[in-house]
């Protein structure tokens, strides 16, 4: 396996933290040739640092976000403030800037709750990195 400096990873992690996005795309943000990024996002996907959504059409590459354990309560309640947001509307498609936005809360502790609600089971990413309300309701 190619070795990737650390600055490329981290490159890569975080433009698909702010926008799921293609192979094709990142490898020309990038400036790898797409056979390298293809390789490099296998290596990412498979060391759980990263995860791929499949539509019929095409993939889109996240990255994931872990939560730190003096963060889990916070997270626990800001993820309780969006399920009550998204089963207010439960046929609207929200991106997690519209979320931080609605709950008045910063980009990175959103989507450390929307990934916990991800992993639970209440939150649902669709192949395009909207967001919906799935399985248990918001009380």
């Amino acid at each position: 396996m190619t070795q990737y400096s650390e600055r490329t990873v981290h490159t890569v992690l975080n433009l698909a933290f702010i926008r799921p996005r293609k192979n094709d795309e990142l490898a020309k943000l990038t400036g790898l040739p797409i056979p390298v990024m293809r390789e490099l996002l296998r290596h990412l996907v498979e060391s759980g640092r990263m995860f791929d959504t499949r539509s019929r059409r095409e993939t889109h590459f996240h990255t994931v976000v872990t939560v730190a354990p003096g963060q889990a309560a916070q997270t626990s309640d800001m993820l309780a403030r969006i399920l009550k947001l998204l089963a207010r509307h439960p046929n609207k498609m929200f991106t997690a800037k519209e979320v931080a936005h609605q709950t008045g809360t910063d980009l990175e502790t959103t989507v450390q709750s929307l990934s916990s609600g991800v992993l639970q089971g209440n939150v649902r990413l669709n192949p395009v990195g909207a967001l919906r309300l799935y399985g248990l309701a918001a009380a």
